[in-house]
């Protein structure tokens, strides 16, 4: 007994419910609920026409209230009339409209179920028969009354926007089939569900047999991962991939993921989009090989020349540094002999001497310019040697850190290391206006790692990088050292010059001529 009692508080309590709402759109003027404004304007303002009817007891139709969309094909004269007047007050071919209107809402009335159906209509501004979807749609039993309610839809604007969408789908498939890029779609379990003609030549697959196809059979698990990836994150995702042909050639796509979006904004697939790259990846690997023959002719080049600088600084200093010393032993010996005899004598032989001593200096000078001989004793002597042939006397704070641990490096492996740090103070003497450089030389990470840093004015490293001969050479005799240089610096905030090394040695020596 209870339990009936709560079904049918249950069945009260809808039943008002449904009151309310049916009121609310106007159904029933005698309602004492009143519609809100907020659906009042959904019902006038909709761009379809709407109308209510109301059936009585004695299935008689009378039509209670239409939307302002509604009246192209209702006249407004026809609100509170019934249906059954209508028709024998109107000409046929305004008539049949609702000759067609009356048997639709018996059907609905009998079965009590929605229909939807096609027929025509006078429209009223036009002055002439539009072809029209009308879709009934009852609502529940009130008393002996019933209220329908319908709408129409111009059929010739649906049939004339169908054929529109099919129109562009065919362009996108034609344009998609004609393209010599890849297109496939893929759904949300990474499925392919389209691929046009040059995908399915590229994959060698047929159109009957592509169509769901796992990605991974074809592209492999990684790009399968990137797929679910744009799925879940909704971002776009670039990468390559690699094929083989059936005749055994490789060829390399660019391929660009790119997630589509439902009409609420959810992500309901996936569009890859693919260029061959294959001749720009070919051209890249012949501008790379040729840089790299480049650099080894380059490099080959510098060894050669280095050898003769060498030579001929051994010849300059053993030949012609001894033929020097002789002949300064002799003018001594002149002085000493006759300079006592002869003032004017003394005099020209002693500004011989000078001039000689002048000569001697000089020729130092270049012989240790053409191969430093402090190359020899190593790493951490040449770059104090070189830290005081550059900066010493500047004014600037410089000091040079070698680690102990380093030793038995070749002349040709500290040539290199000499040669760019000597880049690098050039380029802080001509540029930086540095109060202070600081320059490191240790072992990290199964390596070597060189340092050379200033606390000058800096530069623009974009600007710079393309006009700095300086910065070239020394990416070029790391290159030599198979090793990478990394520039840092910023206007106002000093500069970095950073090479690192991996633990080979060069074994030739190379040029050491200042730029």
């Amino acid at each position: 007994m209870p339990t009936v009692v709560v079904v049918i508080a249950a069945l009260a309590l809808f039943a008002g419910a449904y009151l309310v709402l049916v009121s609310s759109f106007g159904f029933f003027r005698p309602a004492p609920v009143r519609a809100s404004q907020h659906y009042q304007d959904l019902f006038h303002n909709s761009v379809a026409g709407i109308f209510v009817i109301n059936a009585d007891a004695f299935a008689q139709f009378t039509i209670e209230e239409m939307n302002e969309a509604a009246t192209g094909f209702i006249s407004t004269a026809c609100q509170g009339r019934l249906i059954s007047e209508l028709v024998q007050n109107l000409p046929n071919e305004k008539s049949t409209f609702f000759v067609r209107l009356i048997d639709a809402l018996n059907s609905v009335v009998t079965n009590d179920c929605d229909l939807e159906y096609g027929t025509a209509c006078w429209h009223m501004t036009e002055n002439r028969s539009i072809p029209l979807k009308v879709r009934l749609i009852p609502s529940a039993k009130i008393g002996n009354d019933r209220k329908i309610m319908g709408f129409l839809q111009n059929a010739g604007e649906i049939e004339e926007t169908r054929d529109l969408l099919t129109a562009r789908a065919n362009d996108f498939i034609a344009l998609a089939e004609q393209s010599p890029d890849t297109i496939a779609r893929y759904d949300l379990k990474g499925h392919c569900i389209y691929a046009n003609r040059a995908f399915n030549k590229l994959a060698a697959a047929s159109s009957q047999t592509q169509p769901f196809l796992p990605v991974h059979d074809y592209y492999g698990m990684n790009h399968l991962q990137r797929i679910l990836g744009v799925l879940d994150s909704g971002m776009d995702d670039e990468m390559e991939c690699t094929w083989l042909t059936a005749t055994g050639e490789t060829v390399t796509s660019h391929i660009r993921l790119i997630p589509e979006h439902g009409a609420t904004g959810e992500v309901i697939g996936v569009l890859s989009i693919g260029r061959d790259i294959s001749t720009l990846k070919e051209t890249e690997r012949h501008l790379r090989d040729s840089r790299a023959l480049l650099r080894d002719l380059t490099a080959r080049r510098e060894i050669e020349e280095g050898l003769v600088r060498k030579e001929m600084a051994r010849k300059m200093h053993e030949e012609y540094g001894q033929l020097l010393s002789a002949l300064r032993m002799k003018l001594a010996m002149l002085s000493m002999r006759y300079g006592k005899d002869s003032a004017i004598l003394k005099v020209q032989i002693d500004d011989a001497l000078v001039l000689l001593d002048g000569t001697i200096s000089h020729m130092r000078d270049i012989v240790s310019s053409m191969y430093p001989s402090v190359l020899n004793t190593g790493i951490s002597s040449a770059l104090e040697w070189l830290a005081d042939d550059c900066l010493a006397g500047t004014g600037m704070h410089y000091e040079v850190h070698v680690d102990e641990g380093i030793t038995g490096i070749s002349e040709g492996f500290t040539g290199i290391v000499f040669k760019i740090v000597q880049i690098a103070l050039s380029n802080v003497l001509l540029h930086a206006e540095a109060n202070a450089v600081a320059i490191t030389f240790e072992e990290r990470n199964k390596g070597y790692r060189l340092e050379v840093r200033d606390d000058g004015k800096g530069f623009d490293l974009d600007r710079s990088r393309r006009n700095s001969l300086g910065m070239v050479a020394m990416e070029e005799l790391s290159n030599m050292l198979s090793g990478e240089i990394v520039f840092l610096s910023e206007p106002g905030k000093g500069t970095v010059v950073e090479v690192c090394f991996p633990l080979v040695d060069a074994t030739q020596p190379v040029m050491f001529e200042a730029l």
